[in-house]
């Protein structure tokens, strides 16, 4: 049996608008089109994007592994399914990072030409989370032992990472590992601080999974949000940093804090308006995953609203976004014609047609490989194809 919160597909959902939103914005709109008001709420709301994805993709792994346990801590298709998946994720995020979408150009690079190839971003550090995770499981017997380890983690990671900025350990560590540990490469998602969202998230996972019948009304998950949000903002007023103020926007665990605490607080009441009933207990299905099916192994399918879709194929819609936004060897850059050159109205209906076509390849993915079940195998093949001619090309 596997649960499914259904506030947490709403969360996952509008942090995917959010994201697609956020990044066309950032692309294209002059610096100078919104007042400066505006611009701050635009970015402490898109600052949640990402700290949304993170921990829903950890919550998303809690509910789905947590009341199967045991078979998630056996060697077999179900272990192994999930490996290759998270393998996958880093190949492709590093693929998404190729100049001009080709290997041949990446491999006559050299020295620091490579730095924007070898940065992390999301879809590394989520592989990489879960991954442990994972890993993790299968030498620890309780579901409940596992997921302390998750929220201790999460805990290590967001209190040593104003040590790792202070140590410049990125720079230190080299090329390869140096962009996995802080942002001094470049990289937008290092495993300090960030890999905490994902490892709270897991934790928070393992709390509604052990009890689904009872599970915490909305005001429990607002109150809890607020209280993190406003001891964090109150210590600093104060003028406590709990890191060095260079690194305090990237570092410190206040930092950290506030913004888990908006997104329980943004969970609460999306659980509250979520309809009954908020928690789905479902059969799962034993047959594989399908590629590019989500960012992480879900519990039970979603109803086949947009909302759903939406959230189980999140993975699918970051692609498709930044390939529309940033262009293709076949397609035109949207990045390449209007960068930075439109004004607000331009960008909001830009946003509204790049939305619009992400849902529109989410609705026919979903389409051609769940409902008129394609084999996947078939469909890994020719992905797997078309994408070595590309990277080759």
């Amino acid at each position: 049996m596997g649960v499914r919160f259904l506030a947490l597909d709403r969360l996952r959902a509008l942090a995917v608008v959010s994201m697609v939103q956020g990044h066309t914005f950032s692309a294209l709109m002059k610096p100078d089109a919104l007042p400066a008001t505006v611009m701050q709420w635009h970015a402490l709301v898109h600052g949640l994007t990402a700290p949304a994805f993170l921990f829903g993709a950890g919550l998303a792994f809690g509910l789905a592994t947590y009341p199967r346990y045991e078979l998630h801590r056996r060697g077999g298709p179900v272990l192994y399914q999930r490996l290759r998946r998270y393998a996958w994720l880093v190949l492709l995020g590093y693929a998404l990072q190729l100049p001009g979408a080709s290997l041949l150009a990446a491999l006559r690079m050299r020295g620091d030409e490579l730095t924007p190839v070898l940065r992390v971003g999301p879809l590394h550090l989520i592989a990489l989370c879960l991954m442990v995770c994972q890993l993790t499981a299968l030498g620890i017997e309780s579901p409940r032992a596992h997921a302390v380890l998750a929220f201790v983690l999460g805990a290590l990671v967001s209190a040593s990472s104003p040590y790792v900025y202070a140590a410049s350990a990125g720079q230190l560590a080299g090329p390869l590992l140096g962009p996995w540990l802080d942002a001094s490469s470049g990289s937008l998602f290092p495993i300090f601080p960030w890999a905490s969202f994902a490892f709270f998230g897991v934790a928070t996972g393992g709390l509604l999974a052990h009890r689904p019948r009872e599970l915490p009304r909305s005001a429990l998950w607002i109150s809890l949000g607020l209280l993190l949000t406003g001891s964090a903002y109150i210590l600093f007023l104060s003028g406590i940093r709990l890191s060095d103020p260079r690194w305090f926007w990237h570092a410190s665990p206040l930092n950290t804090a506030f913004r888990i605490g908006l997104v329980l607080c943004l969970l609460g009441v999306l659980h509250r308006f979520a309809g009954a009933p908020t928690l789905v207990i479902a059969s799962v299905e034993a047959r594989g995953a399908r590629p590019l099916d989500s960012l992480e192994h879900t519990a039970c399918r979603p109803r086949e609203s947009w909302t759903g879709l939406l959230a189980r194929h999140s993975l699918l819609a970051f692609v498709v976004h930044l390939l529309l936004l940033y262009g293709t060897p076949l397609t035109p850059s949207l990045n390449h014609h209007f960068g930075l050159s439109l004004d607000a109205p331009q960008a909001c209906a830009v946003f509204a047609a790049v939305m619009l076509a992400t849902l529109l390849a989410i609705r026919g993915w979903a389409s051609l490989v769940q409902e008129r079940r394609l084999e996947p195998d078939w469909v890994r093949a020719v992905l797997t194809v078309l994408g070595v001619l590309v990277l080759t090309r």
